[in-house]
């Protein structure tokens, strides 16, 4: 009894651990990224009616969140100049890890400083692979 008590706690015990210990991608997002010439300052994520935002050290940055699906984000650093539009891109979010590349610029144009921000590459969105495969044709 003692050695059948034993295998069903080893057993279930071991299973039980392996189920808590197995967290899936599916249980969230990860998006991390790099992007140039922006150390110390802020970079935001929109979703969802949701903002998130993360100081950018060394280069990189890192959200991490939920989203029930697949759903279109919007990525954006402060504006430094008089530039007339929001500084971002967009992007699919979904519950996987996502590495992109930010690419940041600036012109000066007619006494004025003209920013951009755009997603330079990104990985790890099957939403966005698609998306983007639709857009290629």
């Amino acid at each position: 009894m003692k050695r059948k008590l034993r295998f069903f706690t080893l057993t279930y015990g071991s299973f039980i651990l392996i189920l808590v210990g197995c967290k899936s991608e599916s249980d969230g997002f990860l998006v991390t990224g790099t992007i140039n010439n922006q150390n110390g300052n802020i970079i935001y994520l929109k979703y969802d009616d949701k903002v998130d935002s993360t100081e950018i050290v060394n280069n990189s940055f890192r959200f991490e969140g939920n989203v029930k699906a697949p759903v279109e984000a919007f990525i954006q650093i402060d504006k430094n100049s008089n530039t007339p539009w929001l500084l971002g891109d967009h992007f699919m979010l979904e519950n996987s890890r996502i590495t992109m590349n930010l690419k940041y610029w600036n012109k000066a144009k007619e006494d004025e400083i003209r920013e951009w921000l755009r997603v330079q590459s990104i990985s790890g969105s099957n939403t966005q692979k698609r998306l983007d495969a639709y857009r290629a044709k």
